[in-house]
């Protein structure tokens, strides 16, 4: 079954490059998003479990049994090949993807909105803390100091936080995509409110944004002041760009490697001989953070083209290996509406939160939207959002409030949810 592991691996790899590509053909597709694109291939991956199909009569009586099987549970999707592409495609992201964070200009943003999105973390910590408390019992036996964990660091800023703090809290692959999906839905209804009536309804108790830092050099040329990488990040990659691609990925390389041996070196020294991975995976995790960070201050590396990219299509890579993992069967019987009510109780309690916190410290309407869509979402969403509120001024400090946003959720995410962990008797 050599050809079969083969197959599955490059079909693991290069289903984000068809996610991509539909995502910019086709506006339906776009919409829904290349993350959620790739769970589903990932899924659909699951459904099909060929390895038991091909051990069969390869006729249509043996695929209609492997299907059922598939479906009831009595056949569980396996392979060599989904956990290694799955970590390998974790690891490398996270570096990549903070490479191009710039927090020299992030420290540099007006005094507003580094309070706005410093209120956006207080709301989402204060959020989760209250419903982990308040909704002991709506997640059954799920873990719900994990799943307030990775909902505290995926509204910090974005889907990989999710990611890294699941990994790092090795949380089950069905909770994962049932959280996952559940942020699809919700964060596609705020997100239709941002770009609708969000404006007109925070100037309802919030001041406007300051008409002064709206200059006439601002309409004229609206990115003049983007980090040049950032700019320039909005071209068509090409394949000049291969060696400096290469050069991020191989710089990567070695801080996983570094990590890797601090989170064995700490393992050795503090760690539990009942559970090998209890510590040096979330010192894995946070290592990597650190280490993306610290390499972001060096201009060389600042500045490389296509590292960004790189982690966004590692992160897709890692989705559909995930999709690729799960037990349909347990994704079925799972109780997903009780994972959507709890969802939802964080994602506006911190959102509310947010906003009375932005009335009571006087943050303009414009400064508060962005930063909530930052935390939100991460850098993606930034700059449909501020065309919404038609005030390009906010998308520098979006950007970055986004990038330091995903920094910061691994290092707040993974310690809330071992501290809430004391609590759950889980």
């Amino acid at each position: 079954m050599m050809i079969l592991t083969v197959l599955r691996a490059a079909s693991i790899v290069c289903f984000p490059l068809l996610a991509v590509y539909l995502c910019r053909r086709f506006r339906a597709f776009e919409i829904i998003g290349p993350v959620v694109l790739c769970y589903a291939g990932g899924i659909v991956m699951a459904f099909l479990p060929l390895d038991e199909y091909f051990a069969g009569d390869l006729g249509l009586s043996s695929l209609i049994q492997t299907l059922r099987g598939t479906i009831d549970g009595s056949i569980v999707p396996s392979s060599p090949v989904y956990e290694p592409i799955r970590d390998a495609a974790l690891v490398f992201s996270i570096p990549l993807l903070l490479y191009s964070t710039n927090f020299r200009a992030w420290l540099r943003q007006a005094v507003p909105t580094l309070i706005s999105f410093g209120l956006a973390v207080f709301s989402v910590i204060v959020s989760g803390v209250l419903a982990f408390f308040f909704l002991p019992g709506l997640l059954g036996d799920m873990p719900a100091h994990q799943i307030t964990g990775m909902l505290v660091g995926v509204y910090t800023g974005g889907t990989p936080n999710m990611a890294a703090i699941g990994y790092a809290l090795n949380t089950p692959e069905e909770v994962f995509v049932l959280l996952n999906t559940a942020d699809v839905i919700l964060g596609g209804l705020y997100f239709i409110f941002l770009i609708s009536v969000a404006q007109r309804f925070a100037l309802l108790f919030l001041k406007p944004f300051p008409a002064a830092m709206r200059s006439v050099r601002d309409e004229e040329n609206p990115d003049a002041e983007l980090d040049p990488l950032l700019t320039e990040t909005q071209t068509k990659l090409e394949l000049k760009d291969a060696k400096s691609i290469l050069t991020a990925v191989l710089l990567a390389l070695l801080v996983i490697l570094v990590s890797a041996g601090l989170a064995v070196l700490t393992d050795m020294l503090f760690g539990d001989p009942d559970d090998a991975t209890a510590l040096s995976v979330p010192v894995l995790m946070l290592g990597l953070t650190a280490g993306g960070i610290a390499l972001s201050f060096v201009p060389f590396v600042h500045y490389l083209r296509g590292s960004y990219e790189s982690g966004e299509y590692c992160i897709y890579i890692f989705c559909v290996a995930l999709g690729s993992m799960i037990n349909p069967a347990s994704l079925v019987n799972m109780e997903s509406l009780n994972v959507l009510i709890y969802t939802a109780t964080v994602m506006l309690g911190a959102i509310s939160l947010h906003f009375l916190l932005g009335w009571i410290f006087r943050i303009d309407a414009d400064t508060l939207l962005i930063t909530s869509t930052a935390a939100v979402y991460g850098p993606p969403f930034v700059g449909p959002v501020a065309e919404a509120l038609k005030n390009r001024r906010v998308i520098v400090s979006g950007l970055t409030c986004g990038l330091a946003g995903f920094a910061l959720g691994n290092f707040l995410g993974i310690p809330l949810a071992e501290i809430l962990a004391q609590f759950s008797g889980k």
